[in-house]
């Protein structure tokens, strides 16, 4: 008794699709559910901010971590945003070794710096010059820093 070949390649089929039923891929996340955990992600972001601002650069590592980690469960490992917020970790990891003391300076130097950006968005160049010039002095008696031209970086 001879069986055809496409009776088998029938009964095989029938077989994995019998088999992998059980295995399906979950549904795709709603575009609710992923929003909410994105807004998530930039509240953890927003809190590493306001740290590094007091220049708790440990608690600001932590949470930078946390975001990193939801980052690329939601979007992926090379996602553009996972690899900043990458990019951002290792610059606090650097940050978070510094003495408490050099902590806060680079704190109140990137305080200056945000307040520059205040005065920038609402169109005050002259005051947000000033801070900018006020950070970027806070910074250099830090030590100097650099990283192609930005100023995260320590210089060591």
């Amino acid at each position: 008794m001879r069986r055809s070949a496409g009776g088998w390649w029938a009964g095989l089929l029938a077989l994995l699709v019998l088999t992998s039923a059980g295995r399906a891929a979950a549904p795709p996340a709603s575009a609710g559910w992923l929003a909410g955990e994105l807004l998530r992600v930039q509240q953890i972001d927003a809190r590493a901010f306001q740290a590094a601002l007091r220049g708790d650069f440990t608690r600001a590592l932590r949470l930078a971590r946390e975001g990193l980690k939801a980052r690329r469960t939601l979007r992926g490992a090379r996602h553009w945003q996972t690899l900043d917020a990458a990019l951002l970790v290792e610059r606090l990891e650097r940050l978070a070794r510094l003495s408490p003391e050099e902590q806060g300076r680079v704190g109140a130097a990137l305080r200056r710096l945000a307040e520059g950006e205040g005065h920038l968005s609402k169109g005050r160049y002259r005051q947000a010059e000033e801070a900018y010039r006020a950070s970027a002095h806070r910074w250099e008696g830090y030590g100097g820093w650099r990283e192609r031209g930005r100023l995260d970086t320590p210089r060591r």
